[in-house]
């Protein structure tokens, strides 16, 4: 399934979409693709400084403060000590996207993989540690995130859809 446009909805309608793709992400990891000395957790940012992971015109300056304070981030933690290892934020922007993976060793070494409204998204290697990744299915957690979006914006948002 294609990138959608979520140009086409109000911020709110993406951020639900975005809020429920973080919850599959998540029990997709959790499910058996993570090793077990690591669990995601769905985390959420209260405003201050950090990127902007809703890029999508708001109704209103207010409508993009609302929903940049309520940014959500999937944090990888050690079992050992719960410290953060890893944060992954998705950010869909509506003309092009660029899936960044880095891997931190002697030199942080960056996989990007551009894509773009009408591009599937490439699954992406998720460095734990230096030289060891697994990959995160970006592609099917979208597709999973996308079946709960309301019948009503899906036509809005691809009027394609097989609904």
């Amino acid at each position: 399934m294609p990138i959608h446009d979520w140009t086409k909805v109000e911020a709110g309608i993406f951020h639900d979409f975005h809020s429920d793709w973080i919850q599959v992400l998540k029990r997709a990891l959790n499910s058996g693709l993570l090793p077990p000395q690591y669990y995601a957790l769905s985390e959420q940012k209260a405003g201050g400084v950090g990127p902007d992971v809703l890029t999508l015109e708001a109704e209103s300056d207010d409508d993009a403060h609302f929903y940049r304070k309520m940014q959500r981030i999937l944090s990888i933690r050690c079992t050992a000590d719960d410290r953060v290892v890893v944060a992954i934020e998705i950010d869909l922007a509506p003309l092009l996207t660029v899936s960044a993976s880095y891997e931190c060793k002697d030199a942080v070494a960056a996989y990007v993989e551009p894509v773009g409204v009408g591009d599937a998204l490439p699954d992406m290697p998720l460095f734990l540690v230096p030289g060891g990744h697994v990959l995160v299915p970006l592609e099917a957690t979208y597709q999973t995130a996308w079946m709960g979006v309301p019948v009503r914006w899906r036509k809005v948002i691809d009027q394609n859809a097989a609904l």
